[in-house]
């Protein structure tokens, strides 16, 4: 399912942007009887100083559970830009630069596993069979486009 959440209203302050949430929801064909995602939250950035020194980032989850243990494949899509590596927020014709990672050291971009992506993050399974997959997003610093809503929408992929 590709869904885009609605665009975050803009800051008061001219110096701070806002990033939009991207939405992270399983396709029709993972909520099968076999494998269903059971929550997945978006990635929502906040406020976006151009003039922090330092990343901005956040994290979010899918949780899934599969009724027969198997392992699965979760890939996500390059967003707009069209290219995994260079993910951009947009806002009109402006971009901001982002990116998702597997990791939270932001060491492995999460893309479809080929040209140096990852397709599987680390994942943790808790003692009630659910398991977590983390997201984890960053803004380089010092990025200076128009103050305003940003987004992009990811498309979440299950392979099992």
């Amino acid at each position: 399912m590709n869904r885009r959440l609605p665009h975050l209203p803009t800051s008061g302050a001219p110096a701070l942007l806002l990033a939009a949430a991207l939405s992270l929801l399983a396709p029709a064909a993972a909520r099968a009887a076999s494998c269903s995602l059971t929550m997945g939250t978006s990635i929502a950035f906040g406020a976006y100083d151009p003039l922090s020194p330092v990343p901005l980032t956040t994290t979010g989850l899918l949780q899934y559970r599969c009724s027969r243990g198997q392992p699965i494949r979760i890939t996500l899509s390059p967003g707009s830009s069209g290219d995994a590596h260079a993910r951009t927020l947009r806002q009109g014709p402006w971009t901001l630069a982002y990116n998702l990672y597997a990791d939270a050291g932001f060491g492995t971009i999460w893309g479809d596993g080929t040209g140096g992506t990852a397709a599987a993050p680390a994942v943790t399974t808790l003692s009630n069979g659910l398991t977590v997959a983390y997201v984890f997003g960053r803004i380089p610093a010092r990025q200076e486009p128009p103050v305003g809503p940003y987004s992009d929408t990811i498309v979440v992929t299950f392979e099992f």
